[in-house]
């Protein structure tokens, strides 16, 4: 499998697919940390850059591709934004990836598609913007019902699509955290079973390989620094018990939304009873990355000195590992032998 990620952030995707033999054709990220990170830990790789400057002759160029992988910007289309969805600034980006879709399918023979976004997806713009998504990957325009199912699929001119909700979780990292993929198929889909077919049974499974321990709490004395916490809901997981991804505490993850700065994630830390946040390492581990994987050489100092603000805010752009390997698995079980431009 050959793929070209989009918008890679500090590429989750090639972390969970480089163990199954598939091969990043290159990745287009323009943040200077991110972009960073990608040329120290995948130097063999070509960043495009700025999905704006992409043109259709750096497509062609590329060669053939299977995949395209893209976690368009969710600024917009999360409950936490102002919700501006698909005609925001950042997640109306969604149709540059479009865009270049169409071009990897007319030079490159591209098979598959790849979509991750937050579940804010299904009600933005009253979930116009959801049916929007469904038809273009689909090429044909898909009803609108009364409400968005968290799994579906639908079909249309270019292709199947399919659609399911995961939560990292039950995936073996301590971490609540909801993701909605889509997947869109361009190629025979019709003597396979559905990508997303057997995921009822998914959540028993991880849930009770995980053990994960939950309450729910919140932090009603925080000192004078830490005033950001007061009153917050929060999830609480003990992190002792997963292995690689354990770091001996308790974190509290608080459920109005992802974590992405410092105040997003807290700790009860046992040892000195007081609230922190998490270090960098340990937000590594929830996402089921390896160990100081964003600890790099960063602006003419060693990668001992990499500072933390950078390193936190990429980890929460990305994607949890185990989720994107998982759906890597499944999409390996596809026969690629068969490719269409179009249903008949």
């Amino acid at each position: 499998m050959k793929y070209l990620s989009l918008f890679s952030g500090v590429e989750a995707a090639t972390l969970a697919w480089e163990g199954l033999g598939w091969s990043a054709v290159a990745f287009c990220e323009n943040e200077a940390f991110a972009s960073a990170v990608l040329a120290e830990r995948w130097p063999a790789v070509p960043n495009l850059g700025d999905i704006n400057n992409i043109k259709e002759k750096d497509i062609k160029a590329l060669g053939g591709l299977d995949l395209i992988v893209f976690g368009s910007p969710c600024q917009d289309l999360s409950i936490a934004g102002k919700r501006g969805g698909l005609n925001g600034l950042r997640s109306g980006l969604f149709q540059q990836a479009i865009k270049i879709i169409r071009w990897a399918r007319k030079h490159c023979g591209l098979r598959f598609a790849l979509w991750e976004n937050v579940p804010g997806a299904f009600s933005s713009n009253e979930g116009q913007d959801f049916c929007q998504v469904l038809s273009q990957l689909s090429g044909s325009q898909q009803p609108m019902p009364e409400k968005w199912g968290g799994a579906g699929c639908c079909f249309g001119k270019t292709g199947l699509v399919e659609w399911a909700t995961f939560d990292a979780q039950y995936f073996g990292v301590p971490q609540r955290r909801r993701r909605v993929f889509v997947f869109a198929d361009f190629g025979n889909w019709e003597d396979r079973q559905p990508l997303f077919s057997d995921t009822e049974s998914l959540r028993g499974d991880f849930e009770a390989g995980c053990e994960v321990k939950k309450e729910e709490s919140s932090v009603t004395e925080p000192s004078a620094d830490e005033s950001s916490h007061h009153r917050l809901n929060v999830s609480v997981f003990d992190l002792t018990g997963f292995g690689q991804y354990g770091a001996g505490i308790t974190a509290s993850t608080v459920l109005a939304r992802d974590y992405k700065g410092p105040t997003d994630l807290i700790v009860y830390h046992h040892l000195d009873n007081g609230i922190r946040s998490l270090l960098p390492v340990e937000r590594e581990r929830l996402q089921g990355m390896p160990d100081n994987y964003t600890r790099i050489p960063w602006r003419g100092e060693p990668a001992e000195c990499c500072p933390d603000k950078p390193r936190i805010q990429a980890i929460g752009n990305s994607m949890a590992v185990p989720v994107m390997r998982w759906i890597g698995q499944q999409i390996s079980t596809i026969n690629l032998g068969s490719h269409c431009d179009c249903i008949k």
